[in-house]
């Protein structure tokens, strides 16, 4: 009876709280094990590190190395949280505790690396490399060194195989290291790297976008649309893995369906230029190519500018007759110079097509800048020069494309310009030479 009247004088918030005391789970569970044990080892969800490292701090006799340890950790399980301004000041309070701890001076560079800051994240990853060697911190600086610009993709993959000469089953970098290569358009490498990244995982959602792209590049649309399902799978309701189906299935003649992904991928990100170059893409290849070019238009006026937007709004333009209008679209990459290579072939047949030879001179001019033996450098090039009226640089430049693997077609393509000029006999001459040259090449 006593208690019971005790009990029903006791404030109510008073037996929450010690109710939540009684059934508050305890940061060591286990006896063997200590909160330094715990936070160092990893050993625990990532919530309850930030609470366990944190009262591991507070254990006497941490040498400056442990301390190290302990925020270190604690900044990891911030990270693994996208945390990462609070991560940062963990990485920089471990470095203060023991300045050659590595992984301080690596989990610092990641946290630059994920924020893009490439510059910031490489001085970190050479010292983490000079005091302990891996294969994530060799990934890194590759990676980190790659993407800042400061060395090209041959001597990243290099550096990729160094990586994995340390660990073989480093998933990331293989990953990484098929990126570089799908960036150079090595896709038989790329595809090679991305499988063996499956290869160690079949699940890994990156990894077959990475598979599904090198296939998509190497014309085997059939394989790439079963990755990109796979990635999919792995990966339900990333949006990324949309839109590329979207590509796939038009690249199918799918149009119907990869409008379907198109709008889907747009519900999700509303405000990425890319969904509208997939739709109208879509949309003109059912036959609507008005709705198509609006659908772009519109997107061009409300988004930011965006190259990918611009370069298949112009194209589609092009192909619907209005070679003018497709050119106005793309003349600000000759001021500003940020064209990739494929903006400049585009711009290099827009300024024939509309006789703005010299255009078409200074876009000629930036595909020798950016790949000056690739066949479609020299075709333009070429071709530009008959409409110029040199005709013996014309036939110069094309023997040279020939060399460097120029399509038959586009040789077709070649003569066609050299007959609309005028030069019958000489293209006669030209094609039955380079004839003559193949056959006694092989």
């Amino acid at each position: 009876m006593l208690n019971d009247l005790m009990m029903r004088l006791v404030p109510a918030t008073l037996l929450a709280a010690t109710a939540s005391l009684v059934d508050a789970k305890p940061l060591i569970t286990n006896s063997e094990h200590t909160l330094v044990s715990v936070c160092t080892g990893y050993d625990d969800t990532n919530e309850r590190l930030l609470q366990i490292c944190a009262a591991a701090l507070n254990e006497p006799g941490l040498t400056a190395r442990k301390r190290a340890e302990i925020l270190t950790a604690h900044a990891d399980a911030l990270s693994w949280l996208d945390r990462d301004a609070e991560a940062r000041l963990k990485y920089e309070a471990a470095l203060k505790a023991d300045p050659l701890f590595a992984d301080a001076h690596e989990g610092l560079a990641w946290v630059a690396w994920v924020a893009d800051d490439y510059p910031a994240a490489i001085p970190h990853f050479e010292t983490a490399l000079d005091l302990q060697p891996s294969s994530d911190a060799l990934g890194g600086l590759a990676s980190s060194r790659f993407e800042a610009g400061v060395i090209a993709a041959q001597e990243a993959i290099t550096l990729y195989d160094a990586a994995l000469a340390i660990e073989p089953d480093n998933r990331w970098v293989w990953r990484q290291k098929g990126w570089a290569q799908l960036g150079e358009e090595w896709f038989e490498a790329a595809r090679d790297s991305f499988q063996s990244a499956v290869d160690l995982d079949d699940t890994d959602a990156a990894a077959l976008e990475g598979l599904s792209l090198s296939y998509y590049h190497l014309d085997d649309d059939a394989t790439a649309l079963k990755y990109i399902n796979a990635a999919m799978a792995a990966a339900p309701d990333t949006p990324g893995y949309v839109q590329r189906r979207s590509m796939i299935l038009l690249s199918l003649d799918r149009p119907a369906a990869a409008l379907r992904d198109a709008d889907t991928f747009l519900d999700m990100q509303p405000d990425d230029p890319i969904g509208y170059v997939r739709k109208g893409r879509a949309l003109v290849a059912l036959g609507r190519t008005m709705s198509g070019l609006t659908v772009m238009a519109e997107a061009r006026g409300r988004l930011h500018q965006d190259d990918d937007l611009d370069y298949w709004y112009a194209r589609l333009l092009s192909n619907d007759g209005k070679e003018h209008d497709a050119w106005h679209v793309m003349a600000h990459h000759f001021e500003e110079e940020t064209g990739d290579f494929w903006d400049y072939v585009l711009l290099a047949f827009l300024s024939v097509e509309t006789d703005r030879l010299e255009a078409a001179t200074q876009a000629v001019g930036h595909l020798h800048r950016l790949r000056p033996d690739d066949p479609f450098t020299q075709y333009w090039d070429a071709v530009t020069r008959v409409y110029l009226a040199d005709i013996e640089g014309a036939e110069e430049v094309i023997r040279r494309a020939v060399e460097h693997g120029l399509s038959d077609s586009m040789l077709g393509d070649f003569m066609e310009h050299m007959v609309g000029e005028g030069y019958y006999i000489r293209a006669a001459a030209l094609r039955l030479n380079l004839n003559k040259a193949a056959l006694a090449a092989q």
